[in-house]
């Protein structure tokens, strides 16, 4: 194919399991095309649902209704889901903030002051990013 290079950072059973080709690609372009995206996938879901990398808050607004008002908050829709499909595990790695920036998150989801995660539901800080760094990528991967 003119323009593109054989090369490639993928390596077949080293740092990938597969090579393949998507038969079908979307672009969103902002944050009401990618939660409702991502309701539709994770309401599918059988067996995971990872989450990488985002600033998790549970009072997150994935949709809201005619007038406005949140309908959907994150942390409600992933109970309900965990309680509605029984092998599904829902796995969340969030970003060990600076308490410096704490002012303006949830607390601790770990202790469930503010949410209480369903038990099929793992929560986790990722502490290996060095000093005042942050996670800019944001990943979900389903089943």
């Amino acid at each position: 194919m003119p323009g593109t290079s054989s090369e490639t950072l993928l390596r077949l059973g080293e740092n990938c399991c597969a090579d393949t080709r998507a038969r079908r690609v979307a672009l969103l372009i902002d944050g009401n095309a990618y939660f409702d995206a991502f309701m539709r996938a994770a309401e599918r879901a059988q067996r995971s649902i990872l989450i990488l990398g985002w600033d998790f808050d549970s009072r997150t607004v994935l949709s809201y209704d005619e007038a406005g008002r949140p309908r959907v908050q994150l942390g409600d829709f992933l109970n309900r889901l965990a309680r509605r499909r029984r092998s599904l595990q829902v796995r969340i790695l969030n970003w060990d903030y600076p308490m410096v920036f704490g002012k303006d998150r949830e607390l601790l989801p770990t202790l469930g002051l503010n949410w209480k995660p369903h038990r099929r539901i793992q929560y986790r800080f990722d502490n290996t990013l060095p000093l005042g760094g942050s996670q800019h990528q944001k990943i979900v991967m389903i089943d």
